[in-house]
């Protein structure tokens, strides 16, 4: 219950400062805004990470909990009180009043429907959401069963996570720059490399390799997939927050169901073979999604 409700509140946080940024006009400084704040995002579940490791190694883990509820009380009053005198997140009265007159489920459904927007979510950011379970999931099992202690697998998370803190903008905008339209699949692809030579070592150092292979597509993944399904013309017709908002749904819909497709392939019998097949499948998804797209044409 208790990672129910904390799981709720990530998710209302997570997704109200994305609608924020997805207001940012310019597409250039909206790219810059997701990459800016999936980097601080990512720095302060670092820093929680390792204070986190360290105060469970020192009072037990039972203590945590009521150190997380404080923080989360601090936080939340923070947040409002920034929000309500900056004015962010704020909509215009008549802007509320068009939502209200066309919203609804048929809206929703309308924009599910158009090609390139279903293909995006179901071709490039369903897997790549998927191969971020690998983290998440696979780490903390192999960790807890060759005996490593919650330090060390803070330590490895960070590795993780040093390429969106540090070169997160630079690398999103190098990207998408060299590869225009492809950009969203770099980072599956790259994904997929990094599980095949983990499957293919079995060991510490394969994890770690792969970890940082891991870390270097989330460096710019999310905030190249972010930018790129923002910028569609779907989007700028049905308005960006709003798109961003029914992204940022089925990117936690694909985080809820990662860790499930995660333990089929890695807890096979065979799991270099499981491995291989589910990276051949990646690359055919991607290229299924290309194909898609090929058209300009919306259906």
């Amino acid at each position: 219950f208790a990672l129910l409700i904390d799981g709720i509140g990530v998710g209302l946080t997570t997704n109200s400062m994305y609608l924020m940024v997805s207001q940012i006009p310019d597409a250039t400084n909206r790219t810059s805004g997701y990459a800016a704040y999936n980097a601080a995002q990512i720095s302060g579940i670092n820093f929680g990470m390792l204070c986190g490791a360290a105060l469970a190694s020192s009072m037990g883990r039972r203590g945590i909990f009521p150190l997380v509820a404080l923080l989360w009380f601090v936080s939340a009053l923070l947040f409002f009180a920034l929000s309500k005198s900056l004015g962010l997140g704020s909509v215009p009265l008549g802007e509320k009043k068009n939502a209200k007159e066309n919203g609804g489920a048929g809206r929703v459904l309308s924009f599910l429907h158009r090609r390139r927007v279903w293909s995006f979510i179901v071709f490039a950011q369903a897997p790549f959401v998927l191969m971020a379970s690998f983290v998440y999931y696979y780490l903390p099992l192999y960790s807890d069963a060759s005996g490593l202690n919650e330090v060390t697998v803070a330590v490895l998370m960070m590795l993780y996570s040093m390429f969106a803190i540090y070169l997160g903008g630079g690398l999103t905008k190098w990207v998408m720059q060299r590869t225009g339209k492809a950009a969203p699949y770099a980072p599956i692809l790259l994904s997929a490399a990094a599980v095949l030579l983990y499957a293919w070592a079995a060991n510490f150092w394969g994890l770690f390799a792969a970890i940082f292979i891991l870390g270097l597509a989330n460096g710019f993944g999310r905030s190249v997939q972010q930018a790129q399904f923002s910028m569609l013309d779907e989007c700028e017709e049905y308005g960006v927050p709003d798109a961003m908002g029914i992204f940022n749904f089925t990117d936690f819909i694909g985080q809820s169901f990662g860790p499930a497709v995660m333990g089929l392939v890695f807890l096979s019998k065979n799991m270099f073979g499981s491995t291989c097949v589910f990276a051949l499948a990646l690359a055919l998804v991607c290229a299924v999604h290309f194909a898609i797209n090929l058209s300009k044409k919306n259906k």
